[in-house]
Formats: structure tokens, C-alpha cells, sequence
């Protein structure tokens, strides 16, 4: 990982990780960060595509092949800020605290 350049990742297990990093480093002063997540559908699964955004401008992509068919329990969590548990990439070491300041976090899902 770049130091500034944001990545978006995704897990397969701990065996295989999806990462979208964007060529430049973020911009100075307040910035919005989105990641997507495109499901093929079609069954349990399956792959998609994920994308990284800098203020609603698309700054990657990636393919990843396969996704967890199954709900993983209560072992795992969604962090803000700071890995409290297992890392998402194998590129750091927790609890890996992010420095500045979140000023929201919003999760959109939709039904496919």
C-alpha cells in the first residue's frame, strides 16, 4: 500500500484478495470515499466487480472471481477507523488506526 492512495479490497476467505488502488493520492482537505461492489448474480458465490471513487470520480477496478457463498457468524466485524480484528488484505499488520478525521459513514445495500 501506497502511503495517500486509497485501495479498496476484497477478501475470498484469506486465500485470495481483490485490491482497487487509485493511481493518485487523495487530495487535500475534506474527501469522499466510495467503494461498489457489482454481484454477477445468477447463485451463491459468485464474483462481481469492485470500484474505487474519489469525489464521485471513478479511480479503479477490479475483477474478483469468487465471493463467500455463506454467512461467516458473529467472528466477524465491520470496522471504522481502525482493524480490530483479522486484517482485511494481508498487506498490514492490526489495528492499523487511521489518523484523521471520519466524518460519516454511509452503507447502502440493495437487493439483486
Amino acid at each position: 500500500m501506497e502511503k495517500g492512495k486509497p485501495v479498496f479490497v476484497g477478501n475470498f476467505l484469506g486465500r485470495s484478495w481483490t485490491r482497487v488502488t487509485s493511481k493518485t493520492t487523495l487530495p487535500a482537505g475534506a474527501v469522499e470515499l466510495r467503494a461498489e461492489f457489482a454481484y454477477d448474480g445468477g447463485g451463491l458465490g459468485k464474483g462481481g466487480t469492485l470500484s474505487l471513487f474519489v469525489n464521485d470520480k471513478k479511480v479503479g477496478d477490479a475483477r474478483m472471481a469468487a465471493t463467500h457463498p455463506l454467512t461467516l457468524g458473529l467472528g466477524g466485524a465491520l470496522d471504522v477507523g481502525m482493524d480490530s480484528g483479522a486484517p482485511v488484505d494481508d498487506a498490514y499488520t492490526p489495528p492499523f488506526r487511521f489518523n484523521g478525521t471520519i466524518e460519516k459513514v454511509v452503507l447502502r445495500t440493495k437487493k439483486p
